[in-house]
């Protein structure tokens, strides 16, 4: 391939990203974040969309709906299903008019009730499509927020409250199913023994828990011994059947040989 051709090939590709980026930027999407996210407490997470177009889009607006998030109340969305192989993904669906250079907020009350491990969380992504074309005519950006914990001199295992997320509460050490490894004097009793250099032998997590693979080995054995004697039982009705008339033909084809060696012996001794 000659460098025309390359060249032309490079730029048809920019052209193209470019093209993308400028569908992307339709519709300008902005997160409001009004307050602190409490854990245990109802929160509103707020976000704008804007036509940036001279002329009226119709849209469909997607947010995604956090595991780690309890929907309290989502005016004018409906939740709807993205099927996967195996699982559904719950999402929030709009679909709206917005006249040129328009801009219209939304809000959506939520409830966290515990703690991420280290008290952050990603803020749902949110995209915009156009409604005909189902085209991608904006996203929101990426954007992690912070879950405050309720600080009552209380490490509560409930919220899963820990020595990361909760300083206030938890301390480094304490049994929150942390290991923080931290050189504090105190065996961390969430450590392998050999990682909490503060663990003397004995202390800690002696080893990694087993699963206790007999035990399961023994259950599938007895389900597929259940299953298997059920189909043998099958087969051997099938060939029960099967034999009966197979028996049936063999004694048939017996006597009709039986006759004809009667038969020919009859004519040729007489």
């Amino acid at each position: 391939m000659d460098k025309a051709k390359l060249t032309g090939i490079l730029i048809l590709f920019i052209l193209s990203i470019n093209l993308s980026l400028a569908n992307v930027n339709e519709i300008i999407l902005e997160n409001n974040m009004d307050g602190s996210y409490n854990i245990e407490e109802n929160t509103i997470h707020k976000f704008t969309v804007t036509n940036t177009k001279n002329t009226l889009q119709s849209i469909k607006i997607i947010r995604q709906i956090n595991p780690e998030e309890t929907l309290v109340s989502y005016p004018n969305a409906i939740i709807k299903y993205m099927q996967l192989e195996h699982m559904e993904i719950p999402y929030l669906e709009y679909d709206i008019d917005l006249q040129k250079n328009q801009e219209k907020q939304f809000e959506v009350k939520v409830k966290y009730d515990y703690l991420p491990y280290n008290g952050k969380v990603i803020l749902p992504s949110i995209f915009v499509k156009d409604s005909k074309t189902e085209r991608l005519v904006g996203k929101s950006m990426y954007e992690v927020i912070q879950i405050e914990c309720k600080i009552d001199n209380i490490c509560d295992k409930k919220v899963k409250e820990n020595s990361l997320n909760c300083p206030e509460d938890c301390q480094s050490g304490e049994e929150d199913g942390i290991c923080d490894m931290k050189e504090d004097g105190k065996c961390d009793p969430n450590c392998l023994t050999y990682l909490d250099s503060d663990c003397e032998e004995g202390e800690g997590i002696i080893k990694i828990p087993e699963i206790p693979k007999k035990e399961i080995i023994e259950k599938k054995t007895k389900s597929k011994i259940k299953i298997t004697q059920e189909e043998i039982n099958k087969v051997i009705e099938n060939f029960e059947k099967n034999n009966f008339g197979i028996q049936k033909e063999i004694k048939k084809s017996q006597e009709t040989l039986l006759n004809k060696i009667i038969k020919f012996f009859k004519e040729t001794m007489l």
